[in-house]
């Protein structure tokens, strides 16, 4: 708040004369706490955005967010403290995000910031590599893909033939053909398990040809 200030001289007998100006105090504890230096990750983790900023770790702060580009802020949390992880964020969606401190008069707000989740691994495998002659126990098998994801694998000799399924993984990115015979070259692939997506071919053995 803002006051006004005069100082009158009065003189004997000579005609009072008086200037005025403004002033306030500086600083207040109404602005105590007032979160500032906004930040929301950017891809960094896959399942929430984490939002830091500053103010005072012993306060409670609202978290309010919406879609980048649509709408009005909606109020998502509360926490106390410095920090707040939106596990309520989804995949391919840009938010932007305040914090806001409730005071007598009012919220006060940080800066806005945008956030995004990572992107999640791709389910579809790719990249088969089988081992040449280099397992004993058997044909080794790795792919890229999503290690949460069910896979299935097959083979046929690589002098002909057609595809059987001889395996579906509930977990990981690969598996040991140890059902494969010595001195035999297969072939395989690798699909998505209830999809239609699959690898490139690969050819291995298991021990010496």
């Amino acid at each position: 708040m803002g006051y006004t200030y005069k100082v009158v001289l009065t003189v004997q007998d000579v005609e009072q004369c008086n200037d005025e100006d403004t002033g306030y105090r500086a600083g207040g504890s109404q602005q105590e706490g007032c979160p500032s230096g906004l930040g929301a990750s950017d891809g960094v983790y896959v399942d929430k955005i984490r939002l830091e900023w500053a103010g005072n770790a012993t306060f409670g702060y609202d978290i309010f967010r919406k879609v980048d580009g649509q709408g009005d802020f909606t109020h998502i949390g509360f926490v106390v403290g410095l920090s707040y992880n939106d596990t309520t964020a989804e995949q391919g969606v840009t938010y932007i995000y305040k914090v806001g401190l409730e005071q007598p008069g009012g919220f006060c707000y940080s800066n806005t910031d945008a956030g995004h989740l990572a992107a999640a691994p791709d389910d579809c495998p790719s990249n088969l590599s089988a081992s040449d002659g280099t397992w004993e126990a058997g044909v080794h098998l790795e792919w890229s893909g999503n290690a949460a994801t069910a896979y299935d694998v097959y083979r046929k000799l690589a002098s002909g033939g057609d595809y059987s399924l001889i395996a579906t993984t509930e977990q990981g990115l690969s598996y040991l053909d140890t059902s494969a015979e010595l001195n035999t070259l297969y072939n395989y692939k690798v699909v998505k398990h209830n999809g239609d997506c699959h690898t490139n071919d690969d050819n291995g053995y298991r021990g010496q040809i």
